[in-house]
């Protein structure tokens, strides 16, 4: 699936969002995932962020610098640069619109798994080996399994979030 400039831009002020004013949008940690990232690094700061939440410590700046210095996954020539933190800080035009802003990263987390199931269907019809039918319902019972995690995700959202989208 193509990065959309779009979801990135989501994703970056989402992240500064709850950078800028993490006692009121740290809540927000609960709703998204890793997963939704479509930058990997993106995904590296918000488990930073989610693991200083569970040692009680608010995700602020200062605080999510340090745990990204102390990441054994990113090289040192990431972890001990802070601009990258203070671009998504920039990126986050205001920090209440970041329900919106998770609303959006989430929408796309879900539509890039729709269309990864999707395209592994399409893959599968017209490459796979055994005999045709087997294959098509192997790949029709993972989507639809996709589609039922996709429809939790979404139904577990708050009712303002999935009214955002």
């Amino acid at each position: 699936m193509p990065v959309t400039d779009g979801g990135i831009r989501a994703e970056q002020a989402l992240l500064g969002a709850i950078l800028l004013d993490p006692a009121g949008q740290q809540h927000l940690l609960d709703l998204v995932g890793r997963g939704d990232m479509r930058r990997p690094w993106h995904g590296q700061v918000l488990a930073a962020m989610r693991r200083l939440r569970q040692r009680g410590v608010l995700p602020g700046p200062a605080e999510v610098y340090g745990e990204l210095k102390n990441d054994p996954d990113l090289p040192r020539s990431v972890s001990h640069h802070a601009v990258p933190l203070a671009n998504l800080m920039e990126a986050a035009p205001r920090s209440a619109h970041a329900p919106a802003y998770a609303a959006m990263v989430i929408g796309g987390g879900i539509r890039q798994r729709l269309t990864l199931a999707g395209s592994r269907m399409t893959q599968a019809a017209a490459h796979g080996s055994g005999e045709p039918l087997d294959v098509a319902r192997q790949m029709a019972a993972q989507a639809r399994r996709e589609l039922d995690a996709c429809r939790a995700r979404w139904e577990a959202l708050p009712a303002p979030m999935r009214q955002e989208l």
